[in-house]
């Protein structure tokens, strides 16, 4: 290469190059070097600290590879020099300047940019997390974490963020990847504090890298109260509910299924009124005993009305005493032995005399009276009722069981609710309203029990309840 050649190529790098001889005066200079000086004339200050001007150990600092930023004003605007020092055969120096102004303001943007995020970070009010989507640690917590979780700070960057959930790990790794591959996601989420208090939060999580590390960054909402609020809501919704069904059940019973037997009792004693000296002793015995049947149907159906209804106004107590189980049944079937008896029915009591119960004795009457009259209701002629009971822990488990007609799998789980309350018709023709099995279930649960049905079509039913058998 001639020297012309050289000196062109030399003046229009675009980086600024000083030659300093071995005395360390500067002995050469390029065009770009001279432009960011201000076109100065080195020879007439051919000394080195016109560019290093702090001290000479900057020059071995250069000589030992070491990069050097000065800064300068260019153009009355500061400007960032970078010196580093090229290799030379000979022993003097030759320095390679580069304007580094944009690198460093981009820089500074970056630093002030997490400056401002990391204030906007610790003393955001809303809860936030930093966690590595691998290992699951989690690297940042910021005084609102602290705060809620109830941990330090180093007790909770030590921990993984497995440790704050209620969800498995296996869950834990399919809700992340799916976090990273929608980009951000909400979910909805039960935390464990420090104290092992549980409480519910909503999640907003959005994949970060962080140089070569991916981390998920989270930020937090305790929605606790807001849940709670939300459950007591629908429950006074329910409550709302049951009450309105309740109502529309209570009027349908007095504008029907009450008033319907007393048609029949109206209708036959107008009948004996007018004609009772026609008819003949039979024929008046089967008169008043359909008279006595439609009466004493009534009077069980008045009573289960007048006992729900105190029961849901709260007017009805519950007077729980130690009973013999067998001396609160057998005034029940004998009641009701005569209503068995026109259908042949045998009604089997098989209960041990030992045997005792926890309960409010005429509670627990009227729930074996309504299994025992619903059994009759719903056996065929010459059917078998029984009665069995015995001791699961701290309960008496009780059962009715019959061999009538049962009850068909889609309405069995509909018994129970007022709702959905069914009413059919026995094997003759017997009416009903389902009140007395909703009055069964509300006194069950009274004793703390639970009241169930196991039944096979045409193959007979059994009604199970739970009473408490001692005083806790």
């Amino acid at each position: 290469m001639n020297i012309s050649t050289y000196k062109a190529v030399f003046d229009n790098l675009n980086l600024g190059i000083a030659v300093l001889d071995s005395n360390l005066l500067i002995v050469e200079t390029n065009e770009c070097l001279r432009k960011w000086f201000g076109h100065i004339d080195f020879s007439t200050l051919p000394h080195y600290s016109i560019l290093l001007p702090d001290n000479l150990k900057q020059l071995w600092i250069l000589k030992e590879n070491q990069k050097i930023i000065i800064p300068i004003d260019i153009e009355n605007q500061k400007n960032y020099l970078e010196a580093t020092c090229l290799p030379s055969d000979s022993d003097s120096f030759i320095i390679s300047i580069q304007n580094i102004t944009e690198c460093v303001k981009q820089k500074r943007q970056v630093t002030e940019s997490d400056i401002k995020f990391n204030h906007f970070f610790e003393h955001n009010k809303a809860i936030m997390l930093q966690v590595d989507t691998v290992s699951k640690q989690i690297k940042h917590a910021n005084k609102a974490a602290i705060d809620f979780y109830g941990y330090t700070k180093e007790e909770l960057t030590n921990r993984t963020i497995n440790d704050l959930h209620t969800l498995s790990p296996e869950e834990i790794n399919q809700l992340m990847k799916k976090a990273i591959q929608q980009n951000a996601s909400f979910f909805s989420f039960r935390h464990r504090l420090a104290n092992n208090e549980i409480k519910d939060v909503e999640v907003y999580a959005s994949p970060v890298k962080y140089g070569t590390q991916s981390q998920m960054f989270l930020i937090i909402y305790d929605v606790t109260e807001h849940i709670t609020a939300q459950k007591l809501l629908y429950q006074q919704n329910e409550k709302l509910k049951s009450i309105n069904a309740e109502k529309d059940k209570f009027f349908s019973i007095i504008s029907h299924d009450l008033k319907t037997p007393f048609i029949g009792i109206l209708g036959f004693s107008e009948l004996l009124k007018d004609n009772i000296t026609t008819f003949t002793p039979d024929e008046l015995f089967e008169i008043v005993t359909s008279i006595n049947h439609s009466a004493v149907q009534t009077f069980a159906l008045l009573e289960n009305l007048l006992k729900w209804s105190g029961l849901k106004q709260g007017k009805i107590n519950t007077a729980k005493k130690t009973h013999l189980l067998k001396d609160l049944i057998d005034p029940e079937i004998e009641v009701i032995q005569e209503t068995a008896l026109l259908k042949k029915i045998t009604i089997e009591q098989n209960i041990n005399p030992p045997l005792e119960i926890y309960a409010d004795r005429e509670m627990l009457q009227t729930i074996i009276r309504n299994l025992l009259a619903n059994a009759i209701k719903f056996s065929n002629k010459g059917g078998i009722i029984s009665i069995n009971a015995k001791t699961e822990g701290n309960f008496c488990l009780i059962s009715v069981k019959d061999t009538g007609v049962g009850i068909a799998a889609n309405q069995q789980d509909k018994l129970f609710r007022l709702s959905e309350t069914i009413s059919t018709q026995g094997t003759q023709q017997e009416k009903g309203t389902g009140l007395g099995l909703l009055l069964c279930k509300d006194f069950v649960e009274k004793h703390n029990g639970k009241i169930w049905v196991e039944s096979k079509w045409e193959k007979g039913s059994t009604f199970y309840f739970t009473i408490e058998n001692n005083a806790k």
